[in-house]
């Protein structure tokens, strides 16, 4: 994988090869900045694309067909200022989508349906009883908007459930379930919670290392959540949200054994797969399980004497924003990973899996978005809804890691993969100060950016892949 100091001296017909512009289109978004916002809407059954672009006075829609031509558009007057932001959308079959807007605090929803035929937009409002509440996550999957929530006198999660404009609420009971501390103390959800919030993992794309060390994970997928808890180095608990039946269930799943006591250890679920990951400054195991049967598919361990002989890059060490430096022993690297929150991210790659192992220190978290060093130093990682726009300066975190690209068979894979998707936006984003109001999304096999250009008052969308292996 080219790391970014190979992304800094690209040539600019690399950058520009790399990308594609799809389309733009005329949009005059009025000042204050302060009140511009965007949203792109994709419809899992027509593959159109709708863009909402909103300014203080007014919010514009704009359709794309399924080959991202301009097809149509609208505009209407927009919501009443207690409605802050978009928060998230639904849409099915080939009806015009509902938007989401909601109050700072999400105690406000309303539900607004914006119609080709008649150029108009309807209106449903909702207040949602959340005085006892903390909002967990949003996002938007299988045809509707979720508000997640957890209740802060009761062990329970709330989810609020949004659909062709109308609400549902579902109550997932946790009091008889037990969370174990990495002390060994015995705690309820809301005290997890409360020591760990949640980082949402959007599994359609490149998660970054940084947000994958988080201990209390939510995986987003088309029909299920997926909450995973790593507090206690012994096992991870795991909880599958069915969103089509709303039944939950729980597995423990233990992690992988070490020689030594202290030990450190972490998750990543992906497709019915547990990828835990343990090490201590002597010993690194990385197993993956099958969750439902508890069977070890793959496992992988290695002492500090060894040459790790699955990965497929250097051993790297990064503080900040610096240049990566390569760690000459596993004795070095494993030495220096014992004192960091272990992390480990899977991303599917032309049919095969790029790993990235390793972990970090001096983690902010955002429960949202980070930019990331991960796979490839630099790249972005995409949180709940698939939105990039928002960064956070990595400035005071320390990241080692190394990469694992392996067949589905888990034989790696030595031939070099190129840069991802996600270096090339976080490069074009670097050297194009004027795409403002950014918002990358997963269309089909690859990254559409979409940005709007204050310029020359442009909607503009362009795509972005994942290269091929290297020649």
């Amino acid at each position: 994988m080219k790391k970014i100091l190979t992304l800094i001296v690209l040539s600019s017909f690399t950058i520009v090869t790399s990308q594609t512009k799809l389309v733009s289109h005329h949009l005059d978004l009025k000042k204050p900045k302060a009140s511009q916002q965007l949203l792109n809407v994709v419809n899992p059954d027509t593959e159109e694309v709708y863009t909402l672009a909103s300014d203080k006075e007014s919010t514009t829609v704009l359709r794309f067909n399924s080959a991202l031509f301009f097809s149509d558009s609208l505009t209407v007057k927009r919501p009443d200022k207690q409605y802050t932001f978009m928060a998230g959308f639904s849409i099915e079959n080939k009806q015009s989508p509902y938007v989401y807007w909601a109050s700072e605090d999400f105690d406000k929803i309303l539900a607004v349906q914006y119609d080709f035929q008649t150029k108009k937009a309807t209106e449903k409002a909702y207040t949602l009883p959340l005085q006892d509440e903390t909002v967990l996550a949003t996002f938007s999957e299988n045809s509707s908007f979720y508000i997640l929530c957890n209740n802060d006198k009761a062990q329970k999660l709330e989810l609020y459930v949004f659909k062709n404009g109308n609400r549902e609420q579902k109550t997932f009971d946790f009091e008889n379930t037990n969370f174990i501390t990495a002390k060994g103390k015995t705690v309820k959800l809301n005290s997890i919670l409360q020591d760990y919030p949640i980082q949402s993992i959007d599994t359609k794309s490149f998660n970054s290392l940084l947000s994958c060390t988080q201990k209390t994970k939510l995986y987003i997928t088309a029909n299920k959540l997926v909450l995973t808890f790593d507090h206690n180095p012994k096992e991870t608990q795991l909880f599958e949200i069915n969103l089509d039946s709303y039944s939950i269930a729980e597995y423990k799943i233990a992690q992988p054994q070490l020689k030594a006591a202290a030990t450190k250890s972490n998750s990543f679920f992906d497709k019915d797969l547990l990828y835990q990951l343990k090490y201590n400054e002597s010993e690194l195991a990385l197993y993956a399980k099958n969750i439902t049967t508890n069977t070890v598919t793959k496992s992988f361990t290695v002492t500090q004497n060894d040459t790790i002989a699955f990965k497929t890059s250097p051993l790297y060490s990064q503080t900040g924003e610096q240049r990566p430096k390569q760690l000459k022993s596993t004795k070095k690297f494993l030495d220096k990973l014992s004192t960091s929150e272990p992390g480990i991210s899977v991303y599917h790659l032309n049919g095969n899996l790029l790993l990235t192992i390793g972990g970090a220190k001096s983690i902010a978290t955002t429960g949202m978005i980070v930019l990331g060093v991960a796979a490839s130093v630099g790249s972005i990682m995409t949180g709940t809804g698939g939105d990039m726009s928002s960064l956070l300066e990595p400035s005071t975190s320390q990241v080692l890691y190394f990469e694992s690209f392996v067949e589905n068979a888990y034989q790696t894979i030595k031939t070099p993969q190129g840069p991802l998707a996600v270096d090339f936006i976080s490069e074009f984003m670097e050297q194009n100060n004027e795409a403002y109001l950014n918002n990358t999304f997963v269309y089909k096999d690859f990254y559409i950016l979409g940005y709007y250009d204050s310029e020359s008052k442009q909607y503009v969308m362009r795509k972005f892949a994942d290269e091929g292996l290297d020649n």
